[in-house]
């Protein structure tokens, strides 16, 4: 088992391996890692954060790529209506109220610029406890999917990954730089599933 280099394309999961769902699961793959104890008390409790993170952003761009593909993508909507769909995705609206009206889509640009990225977490959510389906990232495919490359970003196939590798590159050394402890983790878990099935 050779976690990814960061060099050639990165390794592709057919399923997310639920690592912050199964607490014996995240306990065997920290035990695989050198300083298993010291990670697991110093650095695992900011992955696990950055991947609750993740699991509420896939959730939110799931419903808004649902949404954006029907009717109500096109209706006019207030911002309490965006900021439902945002609670209900495990945040909390960091800015300020907008009025007025808008489409989904427009509202969520509008958070964009009034600075989504200081938005808090909302208390009390719960995770969901299965794998998330989702849909592929490559543009122009969009099939649903639950499988996702070692970033968890969501690709139907290595080859989707691959096709769209040069423009997804930059964002998935990002999170290598940033999280690269949570990609070991992710990794772990997965070989740790796989040779028990």
């Amino acid at each position: 088992m050779k976690p990814w280099d960061g060099k050639s394309i990165p390794p592709w999961y057919p399923n997310s391996p639920p690592w912050f769902h199964d607490e014996n699961l995240r306990e065997k793959a920290l035990a695989y890692l050198p300083g298993g104890a010291v990670i697991f008390h110093m650095m695992a409790g900011q992955a696990y954060q950055m991947h609750d993170s993740s699991v509420r952003y896939k959730l939110f761009n799931t419903k808004m790529k649902q949404i954006d593909s029907s009717d109500r993508g096109k209706a006019l909507v207030s911002f309490k209506e965006f900021e439902d769909l945002v609670t209900e995705c495990g945040w909390q609206i960091g800015c300020k109220r907008g009025k007025g009206q808008k489409t989904l889509s427009q509202w969520r640009e509008y958070w964009a610029d009034q600075g989504a990225m200081f938005t808090q977490l909302k208390e009390g959510w719960p995770c969901p406890c299965q794998t998330m389906q989702v849909y592929c990232d490559r543009k122009g495919c969009g099939k649903l999917c639950s499988s996702v490359c070692i970033c968890e970003e969501a690709y139907c196939s290595p080859e989707c990954l691959r096709l769209d590798w040069e423009n997804h590159k930059e964002m998935c050394l990002t999170v290598r730089e940033n999280n690269a402890l949570a990609q070991s983790i992710h990794h772990t878990c997965w070989f740790l599933l796989s040779s028990t099935q």
